[in-house]
């Protein structure tokens, strides 16, 4: 298949309903990989947290050039003017709106949305950080690697897929996207078995989301624990692993 649009792509990160065949063709496609790569580090970014701080007004011109370059970016990706003119008219005349684009499935269209929508957020941070320059700077979250592919336990159909990331101080998190699946009476639990298959540690819940993202705790990785396994569980008080593994992929080291 051709690759999915940005909207599909997206839409895979944030749980809507995806078809079977994008997610086999996202586990073979390099470039709609770091697509998604890109989008879930936008998202990451977009999520996080943001503490209240004294706000130190910006000078005039900085808003200024601010806005010219918001300007230039949707400019460029519209593929025209983002005035709406062809350059004539009085010079003091009233700054035309941009027409209206139709939307088409412009390749890479809704992420550069997305990054410059991360970028405005990463300029208003910095622009409070003046008024705490001694506050420490937010970690970096950097993916390690592609997205691996989960499948059933022979290999044979792709269920879905995760992905590992990082943080500047070291913690490490896995972001699951799954295709929908029967889930039984029960409930499903996501673990991280040994490469030794002996051991196992369960790393949380996954909800009636398809996608999720759950931590993984300090050393697992090191010490072997690379298995993601997704399972369906009864509601039994039993903290064992049931033997009902619906997909299964192996993490990077």
């Amino acid at each position: 298949m051709t690759h999915p649009s940005d909207d599909v792509l997206v839409g895979l990160v944030t749980g809507e309903p995806t078809e079977r065949a994008v997610a086999e063709h996202l586990a073979t496609c390099p470039t709609c990989q770091q697509t998604v790569a890109e989008v879930r580090q936008v998202e990451a970014l977009l999520g996080e947290p943001r503490t209240t701080v004294a706000w130190d007004h910006p000078s005039e011109d900085l808003w200024l050039r601010i806005s010219q370059e918001v300007t230039d970016r949707t400019a460029r990706d519209v593929g025209g003017d983002a005035t709406g003119e062809s350059g004539t008219g009085d010079a003091g005349a009233a700054t035309t709106p941009a027409p209206v684009v139709p939307l088409a499935p412009r390749r890479r269209g809704v992420i550069a949305t997305l990054v410059a929508a991360a970028a405005c957020l990463a300029i208003g941070v910095g622009i409070g950080r003046w008024a705490l320059p001694d506050s420490p700077d937010p970690g970096v979250v950097t993916a390690s690697g592609p997205a691996i592919q989960l499948t059933t336990l022979t290999g044979a159909a792709p269920m879905g897929s995760a992905q590992l990331v990082r943080a500047a101080d070291g913690s490490a998190e896995v972001r699951v996207v799954t295709e929908p699946f029967p889930r039984g009476a029960g409930f499903i639990e996501v673990w991280l078995i040994n490469i030794d298959g002996q051991r196992m540690i369960s790393i949380g819940a996954l909800g009636p989301s398809q996608s999720a993202s759950f931590t993984v705790p300090d050393g697992a990785l090191a010490a072997g624990y690379r298995v993601l396994d997704i399972s369906r569980e009864e509601f039994d008080a039993k903290p064992e692993h049931s033997g009902d593994s619906v997909m299964r992929g192996t993490l990077p080291a």
